[in-house]
């Protein structure tokens, strides 16, 4: 929730709302190109006289695309007002649209997407409008070309991979023991992961912690 103080000079009360609804979505979505917000409703008309105004918009929606509601509260000198307020939101963004097809596993690169323009609503959920997401990340699986990249296509690339050897470490607060693994799937930082030790054969579960580390119980 953000105050913002407008003028009611020159704006009537739903242009007003209106405008301040705009600026809080603006928050939201900071990498949009544009928004509209169409067909507002109100479920009263605040009475407002010349002068500043404090408004304080809240969501009530989940979901801010397409028809949404908000909750307004409007306070000028010494008077308060609260009222509903929804409408149809269109935001338009830059979306990374896949240009060609992208094999899984892949690190995205500057010539795997093309930006175009598109209206956010209009779009599956979950679309990237961040271009800088996709940095260091590779694809999940493949991907056609021509659509949305969503931030369900892609992931870490993982800092271990399966048949790797690391070190694994098991520690207590009177003892420390390190020993060789075999990682027996790929792992991110954080993940716990299958591994084995090759001098027994027994197959344990490790903490990723860094690029050649396992931690073996505590977690």
């Amino acid at each position: 929730m953000i105050w913002l103080i407008l003028t009611t000079l020159l704006l009537n009360p739903i242009d007003l709302i209106r405008e301040a609804i705009i600026k809080h979505l603006k928050g939201q979505f900071p990498y949009c190109q544009k928004i509209e917000l169409e067909d507002l409703k109100l479920s009263s008309i605040p009475s407002l006289s010349s002068g500043k105004v404090d408004l304080a918009v809240f969501e009530n929606s989940q979901d801010l695309l397409g028809r949404a509601s908000f909750t307004v509260i409007l306070k000028q000198e010494q008077r308060e007002e609260k009222l509903i307020a929804s409408g149809k939101v269109k935001i338009w963004a830059q979306v990374p649209f896949t240009a060609r097809r992208i094999e899984k596993h892949k690190i995205i690169g500057p010539e795997d997407f093309i930006l175009r323009e598109v209206e956010l609503s209009a779009l599956p959920r979950g679309v990237i409008t961040d271009p800088n997401l996709l940095l260091n990340k590779r694809t999940k699986s493949s991907l056609p070309p021509g659509i949305p990249i969503r931030i369900d296509h892609i992931e870490d690339p993982p800092i271990l991979k399966k048949g790797e050897a690391a070190n694994a470490l098991f520690e207590t607060p009177s003892l420390r023991i390190s020993l060789k693994v075999i990682l027996l799937e790929d792992g991110r930082f954080g993940q716990v992961v299958r591994i084995k030790n090759p001098v027994s054969n027994k197959e344990l579960k490790g903490k990723i912690i860094d690029e050649e580390t396992l931690l073996i119980g505590g977690f």
